[in-house]
């Protein structure tokens, strides 16, 4: 088979400088005064500065569109993913008065000591206490639920596939 190669070479650059142009009018489009954007950039920073990540939060570059979250660990990487999602819970009822149920899983790990886990607890209770919060943990140890939903052998045992979700009805 005879490949032009100079020619892929040069689509492949062109597709490469296009992807950098729209990632940057992105980028600008987001940086420039755009009211979402500096919603949820103010309530990330004014929930992580109370988690006390702040200076990990304004310490990268990339602010909320940031792809380097996973490079920071333990604790204070969870606190930074917990002030992201409660951000965008937030920003999500003051832009759309929405209030969508917060889903937290395992806020009990082994890098959440007592004093962070309490923390995140009051902060869901002083700001987040008109939302639904769903917290999967295996204790429910420092933990005020209004309701234990006990998980008991495997969640999804007497699950069945729908063949054909179009025709499926809900309670069937």
């Amino acid at each position: 088979m005879k490949l032009d190669l100079p020619a892929y070479e040069a689509l492949l650059t062109s597709l490469k400088n296009e992807r950098a142009e729209l990632k940057k009018k992105m980028k600008e489009r987001f940086s420039l005064g755009n009211a979402l954007f500096d919603t949820l950039t103010e309530t990330v920073n004014s929930l992580c500065d109370e988690l006390g990540v702040g200076d990990y939060f304004r310490g990268d570059n990339g602010g909320v569109l940031t792809k380097t979250l996973k490079r920071k660990s333990g604790t204070k990487y969870h606190l930074l993913v917990f002030a992201y999602r409660l951000a965008y819970a937030a920003t999500v009822y003051q832009r759309c008065n929405l209030r969508l149920p917060i889903i937290i899983d395992s806020i009990r790990g082994r890098e959440m000591s007592q004093e962070n886990l309490d923390m995140c607890l009051a902060l869901l209770a002083d700001k987040f206490s008109d939302y639904q919060i769903i917290v999967a943990s295996i204790s429910a140890d420092g933990i005020a639920p209004d309701k234990i939903i006990p998980l008991q052998g495997r969640v999804m045992e007497d699950a069945a596939m729908v063949p054909n979700l179009d025709e499926w009805e809900p309670g069937e």
